[in-house]
C-alpha cells in the first residue's frame, strides 16, 4: 500500500495517537514532485469542486490529499461527509476512488481473496 506524501503533515501532527505514528513510519510514501500545468489545472478544478461556494482555503489541504491519490495511490479513504458528498463529481475529474474505510476493506478483503 502506498501512502502519499501530502498525508505525512496529518501523522506528524501532535494530535495523531502514537500507536498510528508507530503503524506510519513503516509504511511506503510518494515523494512531492514539480506538478505540471495540467496536474496544477487539474489540483485547482479538485479545489473549486471542494470549496463549492465556501472559503477555498479552508479545502487546501484536502484537494492535496484527493490530487495525490489520483496521482499515485487511487483510493482516497476518508470519513468527512463534506467530501464523499462531492465523490461522484470528483471522479469525473480524477482517477481516485473516494471510499469510506468500512467501503475500502470491504474492496480489500475481496482482492485479498482473489490471491
Amino acid at each position: 500500500m502506498v501512502i502519499a506524501h501530502s498525508n505525512m503533515k496529518e501523522i506528524e501532527h501532535p494530535n495523531t495517537p502514537y500507536w498510528v505514528k508507530e503503524l506510519a513510519k513503516d509504511l511506503v510514501y510518494s515523494i512531492q514532485t514539480i506538478p505540471t500545468n495540467p496536474e496544477v489545472q487539474l489540483k485547482a478544478h479538485i479545489l473549486r469542486v471542494l470549496a463549492g461556494n465556501g472559503k477555498v482555503e479552508k479545502k487546501i489541504e484536502d484537494a492535496n490529499h484527493v490530487f495525490e491519490a489520483s496521482k499515485y495511490v487511487g483510493y482516497f479513504i476518508t470519513t468527512d461527509k463534506r467530501i464523499l458528498k462531492k465523490r461522484d463529481e470528483l471522479s469525473k475529474l480524477c482517477s481516485a476512488t473516494l471510499v469510506k474505510p468500512s467501503e475500502f476493506i470491504k474492496i480489500w478483503k475481496k482482492y485479498k481473496n482473489t490471491e
